[in-house]
């Protein structure tokens, strides 16, 4: 609605996930970051049972919380109605396919107002811009 997508693919296999001309994904340890973040999330609350993520591109860290089957709830809250579906086709292998997990729901709204209006509460959230391309 708002923004262009394009994924792009080197030679050698390297996907780059684009959002309005910026590179919000590339290969790179970025990858084990992101996973590594969402494990350390489940494994260091005492019983998660859901989870806030905002934003989806790709969708690695999400992934990592469909490892844990304690976990009930994925909410992801995306402006861009065309991420999530981008993120499914083309890193839905290392996303572990998360928006096509039955706990996922995903919520197309700003993050701040979807905090400030949602009766929700979560056991963990994660604002994962800090740690794009």
């Amino acid at each position: 609605m708002n923004s262009s997508i394009v994924i792009s693919q080197l030679p050698g296999g390297q996907r780059y996930f684009h959002v309005s001309g910026k590179v919000e994904h590339r290969p790179s340890l970025r990858y084990a970051l992101q996973r590594m973040l969402g494990h350390i999330s489940a494994l260091v609350h005492k019983d998660p049972r859901s989870v806030l993520i905002v934003d989806s591109v790709p969708a690695l860290l999400h992934g990592s919380f469909t490892r844990y089957p304690e976990i009930i709830k994925i909410v992801i809250c995306e402006m861009e109605k065309l991420v999530p579906p981008a993120a499914t086709r083309y890193f839905g292998a290392e996303n572990y396919e998360v928006m096509n997990d039955p706990r996922t729901e995903v919520h197309y709204d700003d993050a701040r107002h979807f905090v400030l209006t949602t009766p929700q509460k979560f056991d963990v959230s994660l604002p994962i811009p800090f740690i794009h391309g």
